[in-house]
């Protein structure tokens, strides 16, 4: 039986059918518009695995790498990566979109569902945002008072 796959604006085909499917949540807040990264943490850290986007219940469906088909997920060790991939204002430090670095390592057994409960997200812009047009100075300093 083949695979179907649709072309989007990009022009890369994107599987049709989902493979393991997840969800995704802190404690219990949902966690929607995340892109979730699978790396082989006994190996390669660089290597993608597969990756999945979580949707506005927190639920998921794992692909291959550069979505060339369905990811059923083999039982083993995983590093994951946690992004932003929405217009949600939080996010995590630097080190869990990092796969050499990231803490949210998980071990899958397998089963129905790949349920990760990672550390809860930063709220708001992971960096300060500087306009110099309220700064109170033409050159971008501090305010004068």
């Amino acid at each position: 039986m083949g695979m179907l796959a649709a072309v989007g604006c990009g022009g890369a085909a994107t599987p049709t059918r989902p493979g393991t499917t997840g969800v995704l949540r802190s404690g219990s807040q949902i966690l929607p518009d995340v892109r979730v990264t699978l790396y082989d943490s006994d190996g390669d850290r660089s290597r993608i695995v597969g990756f999945g986007v979580s949707d506005f219940e927190g639920k998921f469906a794992l692909y291959q790498d550069k979505a060339a088909g369905p990811l059923w997920l083999e039982p083993g060790r995983y590093a994951i990566t946690l992004e932003p991939n929405g217009a949600e204002p939080f996010y995590w430090p630097p080190e869990f979109a990092d796969p050499k670095n990231t803490a949210v390592i998980h071990t899958w057994v397998g089963g129905e569902s790949l349920e990760l409960d990672v550390p809860e997200p930063k709220h708001g812009s992971p960096l300060p945002v500087h306009n110099s047009l309220n700064s109170g100075s033409r050159s971008g300093g501090f305010p004068k008072f």
